[in-house]
């Protein structure tokens, strides 16, 4: 709050140390906005508003630093809304395989990975890699198996973070018969690879208390040799977890191959209320997988291309894991 031509300076002074008995009262709320502005309100001693959240933070206790409030922005009414947009669409049955561009635009989109791509277009979602839901405070997640792919967030540590994605698919991937070079295989924590010989770790989390331990820790994949091949900061993966996934629907979807194009089933499971604890609790326990997708096409040579895919996956009887609510909400007649 420095700087701050507002700031209540009479309530921020310290407490001295002769004086403090425990909690003084004071409750400090922080928030952010859609335009990533960093909203602060100081509750002072014995108001109305300390006491409210001050009970809350008794009846349930923080899992790290701070105590998360969740506003209902994806209940009631958004939430009635996004189903009623996921109806029309369903009645609507197969739906040409599309997208829009940057400004918008529908047009055709005829690569097989379609599916997700459609579904975001028939909302008028257009594609974009910030860390916002996708439809009225909703992250809005298509499938078409029972496994779901929450998010793909790059590495920002280890040889990957210094290197890039080419060079470490190069030292680490394995090559194909097309001259390319993948990186591939399915991660679980504390359990090594056979596909890559490579082990993921979580340091700064205990999942026994479920309690963050180190705000500087990482989810880190090592290598045999007990080099840190690649690493997500908390701090990153924690900003685009709670941001972007506090309410989310899972729609399911059956492709059609000639012409390609799209059905969306029912019923749609809906995500309510989550936390970086839950997050990082169903990855030690093995629900959620890393299973990255990386490539290098005619790797070595000066025509090769790079694909980066750093995804974490959880099958969909896991998604309770994730959320305080989760529902199976009917999208048809």
């Amino acid at each position: 709050m420095t700087g701050c031509k507002t700031a209540p300076s009479e309530h921020l002074r310290q407490v001295p140390k002769e004086q403090r008995r425990g909690i003084d009262g004071r409750v400090l709320v922080f928030g952010t906005t859609g335009d990533r502005r960093t909203l602060a309100c100081l509750a002072p001693a014995n108001t109305a508003l300390a006491q409210e959240l001050l009970a809350k933070f008794g009846k349930s206790p923080p899992t790290g630093l701070f105590l998360e409030l969740t506003l209902p922005v994806g209940s009631g009414r958004n939430k009635a809304n996004v189903l009623a947009a996921l109806r029309m669409i369903h009645a609507g049955g197969l739906h040409a395989s599309c997208r829009r561009n940057n400004q918008g635009v529908l047009i055709p989109y005829q690569a097989t990975n379609g599916g997700g791509y459609t579904l975001e277009a028939l909302l008028g979602i257009t594609p974009n890699g910030n860390s916002e839901p996708d439809y009225l405070g909703w992250e809005i997640k298509g499938h078409s198996s029972n496994r779901v792919t929450l998010m793909t967030p790059e590495p920002n540590g280890g040889f990957y973070g210094e290197r890039g994605v080419r060079e470490f698919v190069e030292h680490y991937g394995h090559e194909v018969n097309d001259g390319g070079m993948y990186f591939t295989g399915g991660h679980n924590v504390g359990v090594r690879c056979v596909a890559t010989g490579m082990t993921l770790q979580v340091s700064g989390f205990d999942p026994a208390a479920q309690k963050l331990l180190d705000v500087g820790g990482a989810v880190r994949l090592v290598d045999a040799a007990g080099n840190e091949a690649a690493s997500w900061a908390f701090a990153q993966l924690l900003t685009h977890w709670t941001r972007k996934h506090a309410f989310a629907a899972y729609v399911r979807y059956t492709a059609q191959k000639m012409p390609i194009a799209y059905r969306y089933d029912t019923p749609v499971l809906m995500g309510e209320h989550t936390d970086f604890g839950k997050f990082l609790n169903a990855l030690c326990s093995g629900a959620i997988v890393f299973d990255p997708g990386s490539k290098v096409t005619q790797a070595r040579t000066t025509q090769s291309k790079v694909k980066a895919r750093s995804q974490f996956r959880i099958k969909t009887k896991d998604l309770g894991l994730l959320y305080q609510v989760l529902t199976a909400e009917s999208i048809a007649g």
